[in-house]
């Protein structure tokens, strides 16, 4: 079951890089939730459902200007699937150009993405994963 979740969030996340937010979601379930990290957009916040995912990761890209994101490694872990990726910008509002790794650990059951967590520390992804260095 662990490389079907890597296949399930790999589509996902293809589908959010080129845009397509309808196909994104389609890969989360009516009752996935997402956790924004405290320190960035969201401020620890938690959406609900699949119109939730689409507000908070809304929220989260709108805040930047000339937003990349780029998927480097996919680690599975029973239903946890730790993915680390590249994220660069610039800030809207404090003009700040960031570019820096940023780590998810979404948790898949059956077809579906059921939570999306989103860290800045490795080790706390790692282990919200179940995972170690």
């Amino acid at each position: 079951m662990s490389q079907k979740n890597v296949e399930i969030v790999r589509a996902a996340l293809d589908a959010f890089i080129r845009g397509d937010v309808d196909a994104s979601l389609a890969h989360f379930s009516d009752e996935a939730e997402f956790f924004a990290p405290p320190d960035v957009t969201g401020s620890g916040r938690v959406w609900h459902g699949r119109e939730g995912v689409s507000q908070g990761v809304g929220d989260f890209v709108s805040s930047w200007a000339d937003f990349h994101y780029e998927d480097r490694e996919l680690v599975a872990s029973g239903d946890e699937v730790l993915v680390e990726g590249w994220q660069r910008g610039r800030g809207k509002g404090s003009g700040i150009e960031v570019s820096e790794s940023i780590y998810s650990v979404w948790t898949v059951r059956g077809e579906y993405v059921v939570r999306l967590r989103i860290f800045r520390e490795r080790s706390l992804a790692l282990e919200a994963a179940g995972l170690s260095e």
